[in-house]
């Protein structure tokens, strides 16, 4: 279909045959494909300002929901990241595209880490080492927007592993945090990610334990309700848009006559003499 739209064209006709590819691309989910192929079809001086400006856009739009199991709490201690979980979103619905894989830490797995993601030295002992999976996530991610809930717990272990290994480091500065949005938005309240997901009712039966793809599907849902919540009324049956609420008519109620007693005259009388107003 690609090569059908776009090879054998001239360079006038490109712009929008590359146009219509993007529509057609972005209605069925298929952005790796209008990304890899608006860079085969445009080059030239143009092509690479039409590339960049396109790379430029699909940045900002595309979005990547993080997360990170590891043995401990701190990678300064000598603890180590022992599963890496990703959700692409573009325009802040998922994709499909995921990424994610178990991590041999070349070291033990504390019991309290264990209990709470359920992995196990003796399971992540015949998974790869962080060297042999380093270059697959940085290509994954790319240069896109990382969510990622507690930003700077995940980066901190992130670049110790990538530091270690000798790959580019992540930019803090470039990731959104829903910990710091959901504690702005909701102060005193509770902010975890599974706090959060009760508060906008997000199914948590997959989460039996702490799972890296998992958290990062969750984070998806709690990051778009964070942003404002999708539309609804784009999803409404023609019998819900039709559907007018009742005019509110205002109500009308008796006349309530109340007696006042000789005694309570005479009192009020004796009253306004005492204010000179009789």
């Amino acid at each position: 279909m690609v090569d059908a739209l776009v090879s054998g064209a001239s360079e006038n006709s490109r712009g929008s045959s590359t146009l219509l590819l993007g529509t057609i691309c972005e209605f069925y989910g298929l952005y790796h494909i209008y990304n890899i192929n608006y860079c085969r079809y445009h080059n030239g001086d143009m092509g690479r300002e039409r590339r960049k400006k396109h790379q430029r856009r699909y940045k900002y739009m595309r979005e990547i929901a993080l997360d990170t199991e590891t043995t401990g709490l701190s990678h300064q201690s000598g603890h180590r990241v022992i599963e890496i979980g990703c959700v692409e979103m573009f325009k802040k619905k998922k994709t499909g595209q995921t990424f994610h894989v178990y991590i041999n830490p070349e070291r033990d797995v504390p019991l309290e880490a264990s209990q709470i993601s359920g992995l196990t030295y003796d399971f992540l002992k015949d998974h790869p080492t962080f060297d042999k999976v380093a270059m697959d996530f940085l290509n994954f991610i790319e240069d896109s927007t990382l969510i990622i809930h507690n930003a700077a717990f995940d980066i901190g272990f992130l670049n110790a592993e990538l530091k270690r290994t000798n790959h580019r480091l992540l930019n803090l500065e470039d990731t959104i945090d829903t910990l710091k949005i959901a504690r702005k938005l909701f102060p005193g309240s509770p902010a975890s990610l599974d706090a959060l997901c009760k508060r906008y009712n997000i199914d948590l039966s997959s989460r039996n334990k702490h799972g890296a793809l998992v958290d990062s599907m969750l984070l998806c849902e709690v990051y778009v309700e964070l942003s404002g919540g999708r539309q609804q009324s784009l999803f409404k049956s023609e019998e819900e848009k039709n559907h007018t609420a009742p005019s509110r008519l205002k109500k009308t109620y008796a006349k309530r006559d109340f007696h006042v007693s000789q005694q309570e005259l005479d009192d009020h009388e004796e009253f306004l003499k005492r204010l000179n107003i009789s």
